[in-house]
């Protein structure tokens, strides 16, 4: 009866409501249904009768076929490479080491791999360390062991401020 995390990992690209399951019995649960998130990760994605079965965050949820299907996109392949071939030209360096200038932020300097293949690129600013990573969306920022999302789906901006 239980189904498995295997197979394609796909984006939800609009917001969507999805019920949550019991994790063993695969029964809805009675509390109300959430929203999935712009840019969620879905995983084990199988098609149940007109429900679609999925895992979100590790906790299984279904969505009707007719609403989650316009909602989600394959995500490829290519994402992957791109990340190993940005990391084949980063130059590494420790993670504690500061990465601090007086000049308001340039170009990132130097990335740092972490694990998972997770890449941090290091940002000179003119107020301590801060380092980015390129996410599905935009940029995970992590600035005095803080992290937050700063949304930029061209992945244009260049860890510099306006002025």
């Amino acid at each position: 009866m239980a189904f498995d995390k295997t197979g394609p990992k796909y984006r939800v690209i609009k917001m969507v409501e999805a019920k949550k399951l019991h994790p063993k019995s695969l029964i809805p649960l009675s509390e109300p249904p959430i929203q999935l998130p712009f840019t969620a990760i879905l995983e084990g994605l199988k098609l149940d009768r007109e429900m679609y079965r999925f895992y979100y965050l590790g906790q299984p949820y279904q969505c009707a076929q007719k609403v989650l299907k316009s909602a989600i996109e394959k995500i490829e392949d290519a994402a992957a490479k791109v990340v190993e071939e940005e990391w084949e030209g980063a130059e590494e360096v420790e993670i504690g080491e500061p990465v601090v200038e007086a000049a308001p932020a340039p170009a990132p300097k130097a990335a740092v791999k972490a694990a998972g293949g997770f890449v941090w690129q290091a940002v000179r600013t003119n107020k301590g360390a801060m380092l980015r990573g390129k996410v599905a969306g935009g940029w995970l920022v992590k600035v005095d062991g803080g992290v937050c999302f700063y949304p930029d789906a061209g992945h244009k901006w260049d860890g510099g401020t306006l002025e």
